[in-house]
């Protein structure tokens, strides 16, 4: 789908990602089976700046944001080279770290 689906990730993937907030754990299930779904029609950096958005949004919650790190740790420990806009995912998520916990 490559750049039909890049152009939609604006609109598509943000309310996606947005479901990672809901209380109910087979919603966030099948919302990492989109993820991944997504995930092999565009590359990992492609959607970067979609995750740390969401990462940063409070109706996310503690455990959607957990299950989002955990996620996001699982597809970074399985690319074999780490484009820029990937390894500044790293830099990013310290300093969502830093301002969940209040630092």
């Amino acid at each position: 789908m490559g750049l039909a689906v890049e152009k939609s990730s604006k609109g598509i993937l943000s309310d996606v990602l947005k479901c990672l907030g809901d209380n109910k754990k087979h919603m966030r299930e099948r919302t990492f089976t989109t993820l991944d779904a997504w995930l092999a029609a565009v590359h990992l950096d492609k959607m970067v700046p979609y995750i740390t958005t969401a990462l940063m949004d409070a109706k996310l919650g503690m455990e959607g944001c957990k299950d989002l790190f955990d996620w996001l740790s699982r597809q970074l420990s399985g690319l074999s080279n780490f484009p820029d806009a990937v390894v500044a995912v790293a830099r990013r998520i310290d300093r969502l770290m830093d301002l969940r916990r209040g630092s």
